[in-house]
């Protein structure tokens, strides 16, 4: 669904409430990185039947109604579509009838009284990234019993394939050291033609990080339609997903924004392992540090951007999690970060997709007869690859040789 276009539906009967409702969404409309296109019903039975339709995203709704009253308005709702977010508008004092609609599932109330513009798109905004964050944890909680089941859902969330983008190459892998992981990648369609690469670990080892890495997934994939800036995207994902998050348990990430057209990147991390970015040379020009906290350590950490970066013809950006740093076996040193760069460098006219595989192969190659005791996963992003690199025939046999 494209947040920057929501779908409302308002149930209010008031024509004068109705229109004032209208007026605020059309005078706030755009100010906050979205537009609201409302369509106004005054009875529930019409509001059910353009629900069979599926065309909804938020449902603005008021509980006193000429063909229904109080709960059983919202449990009719409910009963026609379990998962659509519900903003409940109610009179002041009506109070106590729409906090128990929030107890049952309702995203959130407002008294009509105190509206105005910018809390109408405030309360529509997070009922959606509400919704979708319930509705992921619910449909992960069935499962948890069935560590194979979870293993499927783990693996449904990584891409299905690398995104095609003008000037340059991407791809990616995750390799869980468990039968479910904590770490999780994404590509995410961003605002203004940009594209999301987003890498991230979740504490621990097993169903419980990959859940939360289900969430934050659900997370970020919502707020990257709604909004800009990448530090924007992790600071109100921190405050998401550190209500739901056990003690001692966090996140760390690194959400990057590439423009293909002008050929940057921008990133924010928050507590993640350093990615490089490689010259033609293979030679790493850029180090993409950290200077925030992993993501639910602190619900109101302001996270910052690296600001642009620019990129240029066969440079090469390598985005990783500690597990491939820190594997090895007992008696070795951890792989580390120079033999990251030398792999990188000694594969660097290869394809994203096999520089990935090569890196892998060799971390396998280290830690034998062990088998790494972390997750691993890798993405590459390689700018213009086809001219600077190798034909793909020629790539994959160099790959068979080493």
């Amino acid at each position: 669904m494209n947040r920057t276009s929501i779908r409302a539906l308002l149930v209010e009967d008031n024509p004068g409430d109705a229109q004032l409702i209208r007026t605020y969404l059309r005078d706030a409309g755009g100010t906050d990185g979205f537009e609201v296109d409302l369509t106004h019903v005054d009875r529930l039975s019409q509001a059910l039947r353009l629900l069979e339709d599926d065309q909804t995203d938020v449902l603005l709704l008021d509980l006193a109604l000429p063909d229904s009253t109080g709960s059983a308005t919202l449990e009719e709702v409910r009963r026609k579509n379990q998962d659509l977010p519900v903003v409940v508008l109610t009179g002041q004092s009506n109070t106590r009838v729409a906090l128990r609609a929030v107890e049952q599932g309702a995203e959130d109330y407002l008294v009509k009284g105190h509206l105005d513009g910018d809390r109408l798109l405030r309360a529509i905004r997070y009922a959606i990234v509400r919704s979708e964050h319930r509705r992921t944890e619910r449909a992960l909680m069935m499962y948890q019993k069935e560590l194979q089941v979870a293993w499927k859902i783990q693996h449904s969330l990584y891409p299905d394939a690398s995104p095609l983008l003008a000037g340059c190459h991407v791809a990616g892998a995750s390799y869980p050291a468990e039968t479910v992981g904590g770490d999780y990648y994404d590509y995410i369609p961003m605002r203004d033609e940009q594209f999301g690469v987003v890498i991230g670990d979740a504490s621990g080892h097993g169903i419980g990080p990959a859940m939360l890495m289900a969430e934050a997934r659900a997370t970020l994939r919502t707020l990257a339609q709604t909004y800009r800036g990448v530090d924007e995207i992790v600071t109100i994902a921190n405050r998401i997903l550190i209500e739901g998050m056990l003690d001692n348990h966090f996140i760390t990430l690194i959400l990057v924004r590439l423009d293909p057209h002008r050929q940057t990147l921008e990133y924010a991390s928050a507590g993640h392992p350093p990615g490089y970015v490689f010259d033609a040379a293979g030679h790493v020009v850029i180090e993409l540090d950290s200077t925030n906290m992993p993501i639910g350590i602190l619900p109101d950490e302001q996270f910052s951007s690296s600001g642009p970066v620019q990129l240029e013809r066969g440079q090469i950006v390598l985005l990783l999690t500690d597990g491939v740093l820190e594997a090895g076996r007992p008696g070795r040193k951890p792989f580390g970060p120079d033999r990251v760069k030398a792999v990188v460098r000694e594969h660097r006219r290869l394809s994203p997709s096999l520089i990935v595989d090569a890196l892998y192969r060799r971390i396998l190659e280290y830690c034998h007869p062990n088998l790494p005791h972390d997750d691993m996963t890798m993405i590459v992003i390689k700018i213009d690859h086809d001219e600077a690199g190798l034909p793909m025939q020629a790539a994959a046999a160099e790959a068979a040789d080493t």
